[in-house]
């Protein structure tokens, strides 16, 4: 197969090489193919260049024996003229004159000698064409051959690769099956391995579910609202909302499980929010966190119900750790401090005024009931001119 590759490498270059040999007789060939006494026959533009300098350097030689024969006209015009003082001065112009003729003789003889080299030239050259007609036939002939085999044997590559194509394909497909009978394969061992685990975690929910009801079943105030397979949504009820004029909302609770089957606890109350700890870390016991924000919200609950009519009407920010209240008024933050007993037993202060430049002593500024619920400081502070 490599000598085969070789040969044909060979070949190739032969072929070009007589191309380009052929491309190079082809002028010559023209010219003498064209009759000579043909005045409109065009020739090629290497003879025409060739033809051009030959003319030119005659045309040269002319020039200089014109320019000589010129000089011996006006030498000869203006001799009757001219003072011959001298005998010295007549004699330099002959030797003149005879240098001229000289140059003009030898410049005659270089011109004789030129053409004389240029007739003898012909012959060779009309030798030549004849040889390189014959060489150009036998190319042509040759180059005829070598393309015949070469589309003979192009035809032959384009079949074997029609074919090596064809095969290509039957191998693609038949790899294409079986890759997709694999893919197959394990998409159904991963749906039968997601089926047993989703077996596994709707056993685990169903035991968790339980355990819940049972644990609702035993609690009071408390409405499950919702059931997912990661997630429980409750509503922590005021146990005296029955008897309220206005009750309070519901407090929305919901308990979601990790993927470490660990416990987190979220609120849809600003006011009312999950411990520390239960933030901080994860919640392991349902029950303990259940237990846990139902106290936090019945604590709170008479709280919690004028607050949530109070953000309405005003820009307030409830903060149960440290038991603040923080009123916005323009650019002034009030800071009130409400009491853990509050409203039964507890009272408001007025902690501080961020933000206020004016000379206005904080405490004495204050509602002008005996006892000012939440809703009278905020009334006050906000018609306040001062502040």
């Amino acid at each position: 197969m490599e000598a085969a590759t070789a040969t044909e490498t060979t070949t190739a270059m032969a072929a070009e090489s007589a191309q380009r040999l052929l491309a190079r007789i082809a002028p010559a060939s023209c010219l003498e193919s064209q009759p000579r006494d043909d005045p409109d026959m065009e020739l090629p533009a290497k003879v025409l260049i060739e033809y051009s300098m030959t003319e030119l350097r005659k045309l040269k030689i002319l020039a200089q024996q014109l320019q000589v024969v010129k000089f011996l006209l006006d030498f000869v015009a203006d001799a009757d003229s001219v003072p011959w003082a001298e005998n010295s001065t007549l004699e330099a112009t002959r030797k003149e004159m005879n240098q001229v003729k000289e140059q003009w003789k030898a410049l005659k003889e270089e011109y004789l000698e030129e053409v004389e080299k240029i007739e003898a030239a012909i012959p060779q050259l009309l030798g030549k064409l004849e040889q390189l007609k014959t060489k150009k036939s036998l190319l042509e002939e040759a180059l005829h051959q070598y393309q015949q085999k070469a589309a003979a044997m192009e035809i032959l590559r384009q079949q074997q690769r029609v074919e090596n194509t064809r095969l290509a394909g039957c191998v693609d497909e038949s790899h294409q099956r079986i890759r997709l009978c694999e893919e197959m394969i394990q998409r159904v061992q991963i749906e039968l391995q997601q089926r047993q685990l989703r077996g596994e975690m709707w056993m685990e929910n169903f035991k968790r579910d339980s355990d819940l009801l049972q644990l609702l079943e035993g609690l009071s105030g408390i409405r499950l609202v919702s059931v997912g397979e990661q997630d429980i949504v409750l509503d922590v009820q005021d146990p005296g909302a029955v008897q309220q004029e206005h009750p309070l909302k519901p407090l929305r609770m919901t308990l979601r499980w990790t993927k470490d089957e660990k416990l987190q606890v979220q609120t849809d109350s600003t006011f009312v929010t999950p411990a520390d700890a239960m933030l901080e870390e994860h919640v392991l016991d349902v029950k303990m966190a259940v237990l846990e924000m139902q106290n936090t919200y019945r604590s709170q609950a008479r709280l919690l119900q004028e607050l949530d009519g109070l953000q309405d009407k005003f820009p307030v920010d409830w903060r149960p750790k440290e038991r603040k209240l923080l009123y916005l008024k323009g650019s002034v933050v009030c800071v009130l401090f409400i009491d853990p007993g509050y409203p039964t037993s507890g009272g408001i202060q007025l902690l501080s005024l961020q933000g206020y430049t004016g000379s206005v002593d904080v405490q004495l500024l204050k509602p002008p009931q005996a006892s000012p619920t939440l809703c009278n400081w905020l009334v006050y502070l906000s018609s306040n001119s001062e502040i």
